[in-house]
């Protein structure tokens, strides 16, 4: 990234002897001319990325990540640095929340970004001097491509049953911008999506969604479809999915589980399931599809699942463990770990 006034440019890059094994980049500045030498300014044994320059130039901020050895669980959190040097400080160490697309406000005294959250994604704000995060967007909503530019703030904004459309943050609320599927929206019904909290069995809380079928009736059990996402550090939100709209307008009940391993509930949620896969997460799952049975939402005869990725692992050990689903589906997962070993994780 550009310097304001031009003259440097700063980046990420991994300069370990053995990069591919060890993903532990640094944050570099070097002068705009040829032939000038690169200047390291982090010495963490992780992953920094994403520089940003304050507006006069003294200060970069940027995304530090955890420990290296932390891999597939790492959870960023903002920096901030001098541009010549030195000591490093956290300004979101208290949150535990991974963030993401930050910069800094017109003035330079603050920085605002994307926080990751419990089912949802919203703005935030900290001061440079450090402080409190303040939370500036409320609601169950997913804010995405966040960026500012001449005064000007937006972001992709989504919910359960709005698809994304651009927003404008003025006056400290967001403002749509965009109607690219209101009139198709306008002709359709939609089904209802709650926030769901239950316990495993080794007691751990666990927090889902539940999307029951468009035109739900109170009584009525239906065909349960539980629909693992994959990661395993990714989070189920609250956000426009296609599928799900398809699955409850086909009558189907739609369960999404934020099992250990998911981010958004800080960064030992994340880790829980390190050497371990397959057991807590199952267990979370298991406890999800009780929850909505008992609720009386899910006919218990009536079990599908499935996911892709991560989430196609899950499958695979979930069927593995119960023969209560009748049918699941699994997506570019790996069924047999030992052929996992020497080329991804």
């Amino acid at each position: 990234m550009w310097s304001p006034e031009g003259t440097r440019i700063a980046f990420a890059s991994n300069h370990a002897q053995d990069w591919d094994r060890v993903p532990s980049s640094g944050i570099f500045v070097v002068d705009a001319k040829a032939g000038a030498t690169p200047r390291k300014l982090t010495l963490f044994d992780g992953p920094d990325s994403n520089p940003v320059w304050s507006p006069d130039g003294k200060w970069i901020a940027y995304l530090k990540g955890s420990d290296h050895g932390l891999g597939e669980y790492n959870m960023t959190q903002l920096a901030l640095i001098s541009a010549e040097g030195g000591a490093s400080r956290l300004l979101t160490s208290a949150l535990d929340r991974g963030v993401s697309r930050h910069d800094f406000t017109s003035d330079g005294k603050a920085l605002r970004f994307l926080v990751t959250d419990d089912m949802s994604v919203y703005l935030a704000r900290v001061g440079v001097s450090g402080g409190a995060v303040e939370r500036l967007t409320p609601g169950q909503r997913v804010l995405g491509a966040w960026d500012q530019a001449g005064g000007a703030s937006v972001a992709l904004v989504s919910s359960d049953n709005m698809a994304a459309e651009l927003h404008v943050f003025e006056g400290g609320a967001l403002r749509k911008l965009t109607g690219h599927n209101d009139e198709l929206l306008a002709e359709l019904t939609f089904p209802v999506t709650d926030e769901v909290r239950f316990k495993a069995q080794d007691g751990n809380e666990v927090h889902g969604l539940l999307t029951k079928p468009t035109g739900y009736e109170a009584g009525r059990k239906y065909l349960l479809l539980l629909r693992i996402h994959g990661g395993p550090n990714g989070q189920d939100q609250h956000e426009f999915q296609f599928e799900k709209q398809m699955f409850a307008a086909a009558g189907y009940a739609v369960l999404n589980v934020n099992y250990r391993g998911s981010n958004g509930r800080g960064q030992q949620y994340t880790v829980s399931i390190a050497k371990d896969w397959g057991n807590k997460e199952v267990l979370d799952l298991l406890a999800g599809v009780d929850n909505v049975v008992a609720s009386g939402v899910a006919d218990p005869a009536k079990l599908g699942g499935g996911g892709w990725s991560y989430g196609g692992i899950l499958t695979d050990y979930l069927i593995a463990t119960t023969t209560r689903f009748k049918a699941a589906t699994s997506g570019a997962g790996v069924a047999f770990p030992l052929a996992f070993y020497g080329h991804d994780q």
